[in-house]
């Protein structure tokens, strides 16, 4: 089906375009001197000391967790993950080994040695626990979000982003992680290039010190995010122009964040799930592209049968997520709120 105002809007232009095809003129289509470019691009927007590029948000995530065990020469640790998240963050955790841990406001205590907690910024809104832990950020959704004078990303041990094309950013598949550490920003650069450190003076060839995976990104992906990069404070101006245009409705139902948080999208909120669903599927047929939250995890099977998550599971059969993008018309904003008004009478 074709919306009028699709969820998506991407941002790909003729300069974009061109970028790429550059890049694969070049001969170079591997990882090379423009994904250096858009990391120290990266490192220059959030204030991160060290930025990685990475080919999916979900490979981000990996490779934090991966280099945190490996600092910390410990396994078998525990891991406390949002169960109100995508389904990746916490695949990620599972498949570098470790037992993924659900909770539904904030982490509990695990009996191990060491704990990780992740942290995800679902809608662009910052979330940090109240429990002290080392932490991962999940940023799929928070580009330019701040707290203070600090870039999501920028709390914990490491940010996880993702380039997935519904994102701030998206070139279809890609990621980035930032970290202020040295240690953990070397391990991921060597686990994400087979292991490689890199030949050592007076040594030829390649030195490959321990295994790895292939996690880069290739140049003509990287001159696509570097585009968007580069003016995303447009991109943020436009969300910002329809989310006022939602709010101008007065839906009472709508969920707002602080001004540093960037709405990637309208958040709605039901009193129960079948108001929402009736929502859901007259606000689609009048062409508008709305989407559901993403299922809890407790109830995805590699994650089942991990407890009671009341509010997680409120606020996942409960939010509705409406556009944000330039699509969005004041005529259109209005015929949703009388959707909803009309649903929620």
């Amino acid at each position: 089906m074709t919306y009028a105002v699709p969820f998506v809007d991407l941002d790909v232009r003729e300069e974009d375009v061109a970028a790429a095809v550059a890049v694969l003129r070049s001969g170079h289509l591997n990882e090379g001197p423009v994904v250096h470019d858009l990391e120290q691009a990266f490192t220059e927007y959030t204030g991160a000391k060290h930025a990685i590029a990475t080919t999916s948000g979900t490979a981000a995530i990996f490779l934090a967790v991966y280099a945190w065990l490996d600092s910390i020469h410990f396994r078998n640790v525990g891991i406390w993950v949002p169960d109100r998240t995508f389904f990746g963050t916490a695949s990620a955790i599972r498949l570098a080994g470790e037992d993924v841990r659900l909770y539904d406001q904030n982490p509990g205590r695990y009996s191990g040695t060491n704990e990780l907690c992740v942290v995800a910024h679902l809608s662009g809104r910052i979330c940090l626990p109240k429990r002290e832990l080392p932490m991962i950020e999940d940023c799929a959704h928070a580009l330019g979000s701040r707290h203070g004078s600090n870039h999501a990303g920028t709390f914990g041990l490491a940010g996880c982003f993702s380039f997935q094309a519904e994102k701030l950013i998206g070139i279809g598949q890609g990621g980035m992680v930032i970290t202020n550490s040295d240690r953990i920003a070397g391990r991921i650069r060597e686990l994400k290039n087979q292991g490689w450190r890199g030949p050592k003076s007076g040594e030829g060839g390649d030195a490959h010190p321990s295994l790895g995976f292939n996690f880069r990104m290739t140049d003509y992906q990287a001159a696509l995010a570097l585009g968007q990069l580069q003016r995303i404070g447009e991109k943020i101006q436009e969300k910002w122009e329809a989310d006022c245009i939602w709010t101008l409705c007065d839906m009472d139902c709508t969920v707002h964040g602080s001004r540093d948080e960037i709405p990637i999208w309208k958040v709605a909120r039901f009193a129960r799930n079948e108001v929402r669903e009736r929502a859901f599927t007259a606000i689609r047929a009048m062409g508008v592209e709305c989407r559901r939250h993403y299922p809890p995890l407790h109830r995805q099977p590699p994650f089942g049968g991990a407890g009671d998550f009341p509010v997680s599971s409120m606020i996942c059969d409960t939010e509705l997520w409406l556009p944000n993008n330039r699509f969005v018309t004041k005529e259109i904003a209005r015929k949703v709120a009388e959707i909803i008004h009309r649903e929620c009478a």
